[in-house]
């Protein structure tokens, strides 16, 4: 026996009677060990037709079950430099659903080798005929530099393998009729008025968009649970809603793993959160069978988004983008703050934000009828000034366009032509009321329509609101000293007109060269709310093909002219004046005006 004070070391043949707890603990860790250990692969070389096996995946709950699969034919090269397994799967729920939307990554094995992914699916097939992503392709990806060899946050777009396009269609490179099983994206939080809205767009994509609870709790936070079969969540969005797509895992090896067996949006190199799901049920169906779930705590970040699938590592969570909505009382009372986190998925964060946006709006307003929505949109990215946008929307309809305009100078700004933007940060205050508040420019007053160079003229512009009596707002401007004797064109009108004016004689301000010329252009743009009085006065000069070239000759103008050069317009210089309104406003009129020569005192 040991005795009191004995080393453990001394007593090595005692373990088992003496630390009882040292033995489990054992146990576990060895356990843990082998759960996370990679099994054999089987390479495509050896896969014969008629082979049998079986696939793992999650049917109810977070238990990993079997089904059926037998091999029926290798299609070599069905994609450049890609490889497919043909097989057909029976078992559990695939003899009334057939393939499953989140069966994506179901490993499949024969003789306890992994082959493949379960990844691929026809349409409308009679029998469950699954493709296999053979799972030499996808174990190619731990190949790929990660950690400080990458610099995620800004190469979210990224394409890496050669002939695919960073955030294009996952259907697109595909034969006709096979395409990838598409995945389950679900949604918490996320009213369905919303989801009825958006569903077409997220269709587009390759989703099915399914409500479901939030976060559950039944899943270890440590990871354990994430094996090969297991659901497996990319997060899309996290906080007060969440959003994620859910899949299965193909393959583990330690802390590194393998799932969905095609790409999820072939983003390339990310970080994006991972996250163990539990199945609630499947829902077989004529269109598509799916999976609904609920994801539980991140557990890691998908580092890779590639034809093959997508590869992930447990630990580090994958970062995601805060973002505050303020939403305004309609009555004066107290605004309420909400608090989520939007991943960086390229094309897909606009809509994100949209739906988001678009769920909380319907929980103070309504879907139709007259609305008004006062916005100011705060984007802060990595190197630079934030963008502070404010605007005023009036409709009587839908809603949605206007959360779309709202959110055009985020959705531009990622899409930028110049460089790779890391926002870091985005706020959005909204005050709802349900009243139309626009008006109309219905007539413009003036003292008289021939003025002095350096006179000031004062300008009263007659709106009629919707619903409401005639308001006048005067403007105020100053002629010009140097403005061109003889006639000259006055405009009063909304924004959008004024904007449309300027663009035409001045089309170079409108195509920026840099990623700070665009800021600027934002941050200087028309609001829906301004009323906006622009005086066009003659310059000397032309402008060809938008390059301006003042102060010709008459001799080299007429010249010009003749020649029948395209784009060819006389240069006009502006005078321009805003007035901010309560109202959203429409329309502009214009008058003819004279400027003459300055009478001396």
């Amino acid at each position: 026996m040991c005795r009191p004070g004995r080393s453990l070391p001394s007593c090595n043949h005692m373990k088992a009677r003496c630390y009882p707890l040292f033995s489990a603990l054992l146990f576990l860790t060895m356990a843990n060990l082998l759960l996370a250990a990679a099994p054999a692969l089987m390479p495509l070389s050896e896969i014969r037709p008629g082979m049998k096996g079986f696939g793992l995946t999650v049917w109810e709950g977070t238990k990993v079950e079997r089904f059926d699969a037998s091999i029926v034919s290798v299609v070599r090269n069905h994609e450049p430099g890609r490889n497919l397994i043909l097989a057909r799967v029976s078992g559990g729920p695939i003899e009334k659903a057939g393939v499953v939307a989140g069966m994506s990554g179901s490993p499949v094995y024969i003789n306890d080798k992994v082959i493949g992914a379960v990844s691929l699916a026809w349409p409308f097939q009679k029998e469950a005929l699954a493709g296999i992503t053979p799972i030499e392709e996808m174990v190619a990806m731990f190949s790929l530099p990660t950690s400080k060899a990458l610099d995620r946050g800004k190469h979210g777009n990224q394409p890496l393998f050669p002939g695919e396009k960073g955030g294009s269609s996952r259907t697109t490179s595909l034969p006709a009729g096979l395409a990838p099983i598409r995945t389950p994206i679900i949604f918490s939080g996320i009213s369905q008025a919303t989801l009825t809205r958006l569903q077409g767009r997220y269709e587009e994509m390759g989703f099915v968009p399914l409500q479901s609870g939030g976060k559950t709790s039944t899943i270890d936070e440590s990871g354990a649970d994430v094996v090969p079969g297991s659901a497996i969540g990319v997060v899309l969005a996290s906080g007060e809603a969440s959003v994620s797509a859910v899949g299965t895992v193909t393959y583990r090896d330690g802390d590194r793993i393998l799932a969905f067996g095609h790409p999820f949006l072939n983003l390339g190199a990310s970080s994006l959160p991972l996250a163990p799901a539990v199945v609630h049920t499947v829902m077989p169906s004529l269109l598509v069978s799916f999976k609904i779930a609920s994801c539980g705590p991140s557990v890691g970040e998908m580092v890779y988004d590639m034809p093959p699938g997508i590869y992930g590592r447990l630990g580090p969570i994958g970062g995601q983008i805060p973002f505050t909505v303020e939403i305004g009382q309609k009555n004066g009372g107290r605004s309420k703050i909400h608090n989520f986190g939007i991943s960086r998925v390229g094309a897909l964060s606009p809509l994100l934000f949209v739906t988001i946006v678009d769920s909380l709006v319907n929980q103070v307003g309504r879907l139709m009828g007259e609305q008004s929505f006062v916005t100011k949109l705060t984007i802060t990215a990595t190197g630079q000034q934030p963008l502070c946008i404010d605007n005023v929307f009036s409709t009587k309809d839908d809603h949605l366009g206007i959360i779309l305009e709202a959110f055009n100078p985020l959705i531009q700004l990622l899409n930028n032509r110049f460089e790779r933007v890391e926002v870091s940060d985005v706020k959005l205050r909204i005050d709802v009321e349900d009243r139309q508040r626009e008006a109309r420019v219905e007539s413009l007053q003036v003292e008289k329509l021939e003025f002095e160079r350096g006179e000031e003229v004062e300008v009263a512009a007659v709106l009629k609101p919707f619903a409401g009596p005639r308001e006048v707002v005067r403007l105020r401007f100053t002629v010009p000293n140097d403005a061109a004797i003889g006639s000259a064109q006055l405009h009063v009108s909304d924004g959008a007109a004024a904007r449309n004016r300027s663009q035409q004689r001045n089309p170079a301000r409108y195509n920026p060269t840099s990623l700070e010329s665009q800021l600027t252009l934002w941050r200087e743009e028309r609001r829906n709310n301004e009323i906006v009085l622009q005086l066009l006065l003659p310059r000397d000069g032309v402008t060809v093909s938008g390059t301006d070239l003042p102060r010709l000759p008459g001799s080299a103008m007429a010249a010009i002219a003749a020649s029948g050069l395209s784009g060819f317009k006389k240069l006009q210089s502006e005078v321009e004046v805003r007035t901010s309104t309560s109202f959203v406003i429409q329309g502009g009129e214009m008058l003819e005006i004279r400027i003459k020569e300055r009478k001396e005192p």
